[in-house]
């Protein structure tokens, strides 16, 4: 194909992770939509918005591989507010050049939703009538409630885009009908199999972020207090250094009660090693929070570890939510109704005993088969 996709993303590439302020949970996601695009014959640009960690951080082209590069603005780490604030009008001004300048007639433009470049994206479309499709993996408004007063703008932003890629289903059925959609709740990555080692324990695992908000590593926590001494609870996951601290000495707290080692925090692990990690364990844990104050924004996200989760055949705990339900993954799912520690622990325990229980990695490679095809059609908007 003569035409080029730009991928507007917070990218980054391992070689200059020490320079910028990494967005780890964006990576997998863009990693396998540029995979299935390389995969069609598309040539792909990898635009990234991500910012300095430190001084100045130089823009610059890096050709990763044929057919796909990856292009970084010049950005640095403010040490004021006056400079910050120059910092984001001078990014943002660079994307809005950048997208003018290089994308043709023919091109696609895929965008990585972020209210960070909203105004960019919106001058891009209503000033210079230019076509994109918009990628929507949350709705900040409606998971964060300090901009929530900013929803309409948001929504009408979301409106503007020639088709999507949707986080979930029930996020597809909020968007306008006449425009072309697709669901695509995370990376539909195969991985390699590995030989599961013997372990004295029931082993579970949650992998991913440790945060305070949603609190899932800590509720994970918890609920090994109401478990035997056949359990263990390994952690992977990366946070702020504030939370992993209070995170260490929970652990150590639960630990000492219990009187074993019965949690392991073991850092992130990725690749090879993750996955090799992963199938040495029996039940996985979804256990994001959810009550009454913020279970309207879990309608539009959903939990794309999931997928990681099935890919390498581990049964999974999580919350009874509707966006769960009503994906193809439910029934692969041991649901909890509400957020208490002791029932992760007995949903746990139904886990382990269930014996007709169909591993997901036969449907992530199913899922995977058709993905290709799907994102060619959504690209022609």
């Amino acid at each position: 194909m003569s035409r080029r996709v730009f991928y507007l993303n917070y990218y980054s590439h391992d070689g200059d992770n020490d320079s910028l302020k990494v967005v780890y949970s964006c990576i997998p996601k863009v990693d396998y939509i540029v995979k299935k695009l390389l995969q069609c014959g598309e040539r792909v640009t990898i635009v990234s918005a991500v910012n300095s960690n430190k001084g100045i951080f130089k823009g610059k082209t890096v050709q990763l591989e044929e057919g796909l590069e990856l292009k970084y603005f010049t950005t640095f780490a403010a040490k004021n507010r006056f400079m910050r604030v120059v910092n984001v009008v001078f990014l943002r001004m660079q994307i809005l050049v950048y997208l003018l300048t290089n994308i043709k007639n023919d091109d696609k433009l895929i965008v990585y939703h972020s209210m960070f470049y909203r105004n960019v994206i919106e001058i891009y479309k209503r000033v210079f009538r230019k076509r994109f499709c918009l990628e929507i993996e949350d709705v900040f408004t409606s998971v964060n409630k300090n901009i929530s007063n900013m929803a309409t703008k948001e929504w009408r932003y979301f409106r503007f885009s020639d088709s999507y890629l949707c986080v979930n289903d029930l996020l597809k059925e909020k968007l306008p009908k006449e425009k072309k959609k697709l669901v695509s709740y995370g990376s539909y990555e195969t991985v390699p199999k590995y030989e599961k080692e013997n372990s004295d324990y029931k082993e579970l695992v949650y992998a991913g972020i440790v945060e305070q908000y949603r609190n899932a590593a800590f509720i994970a926590i918890d609920s090994m207090t109401y478990l035997d001494s056949t359990y263990h609870l390994s952690i992977l996951g990366f946070g702020d250094n504030a939370d992993l601290a209070i995170m260490q000495q929970k652990i150590e707290l639960v630990n000492a009660k219990k009187g074993y080692e019965c949690i392991s925090f073991l850092g992130r692990k990725s690749g090879d090693e993750y996955y090799q990690y992963l199938q040495n364990c029996d039940v996985a844990l979804s256990t994001h929070v959810y009550d009454e104050t913020n279970m309207k924004s879990a309608d539009d996200t959903f939990p794309s570890k999931l997928l990681v989760y099935l890919a390498n055949n581990l049964k999974i705990v999580a919350q009874r939510l509707e966006c769960l339900e009503k994906s193809v993954f439910n029934q692969h799912i041991f649901f909890y109704d509400k957020p208490e520690p002791k029932l992760i622990a007995k949903t746990i325990e139904r886990a382990f005993n269930s014996k007709n229980y169909q591993m997901g990695s036969e449907l992530i490679m199913q899922l995977d088969k058709v993905f290709a095809k799907q994102l060619e059609d959504i690209l022609n908007y």
